[in-house]
């Protein structure tokens, strides 16, 4: 706002809806992902990219998804517990869509990060892996999303939904632990 980046197109006041842009951004890219060669050149590199990509949408996906919670989940007026309207297309049908309630939307967010989990590896490494393995996940990808992320982002909305201030969500300190 200082430096003059508040516009017509870029309100830094808005996180919901820039957000709300990423996470259809990333479910554009899922929809489309098995669609693209990513390598040409050989099929094991191409089938491990796509492994690689989709993981990282997946727990982008889920970290969005817990920046959105952070954001805008609370009891509503009439004192149910609600999260954010959960989208996982790139199609949006109506603009004005209902908040999900907030265990359902906690429950996305796991889905998302137990999917990230199961296709990228816990740390980026090259240890063990052959020259395509390498270059399609090898420790290049050191600073990007990988397993024990998603396990932290799980982690970190599990803590707040079994808060006190969230118990309701059904999310016990159990098994948040």
């Amino acid at each position: 706002l200082a430096t003059g980046g508040w516009s017509a197109r870029n309100n830094p006041l808005d996180s919901y809806a820039s957000i709300y842009n990423a996470m259809l951004h990333i479910n554009l890219f899922l929809e489309n992902v098995d669609s693209v060669v990513w390598s040409p050149s050989s099929s094991v590199k191409d089938s491990l990219m796509r492994l690689r990509l989709k993981g990282e949408a997946y727990g982008l996906r889920a970290y969005y998804g817990s920046l959105m919670l952070r954001n805008v989940g609370g009891k509503s007026s009439s004192g149910e517990l609600l999260g954010y309207p959960i989208v996982t297309t790139s199609h949006l049908e109506d603009a004005k869509l209902p908040r999900d309630l907030y265990r359902d939307c906690v429950n996305q967010i796991f889905q998302d990060c137990d999917s990230a989990i199961k296709l990228l590896p816990l740390r980026w490494s090259d240890t063990g892996l052959t020259t395509e393995e390498r270059e399609a996940m090898g420790g290049r990808y050191q600073n990007r999303i990988n397993g024990i992320t998603a396990m932290l982002i799980k982690a970190r909305v599990a803590l707040t939904a079994a808060s006190e201030a969230f118990n309701e969500s059904g999310i016990t300190m159990l098994e948040a632990a």
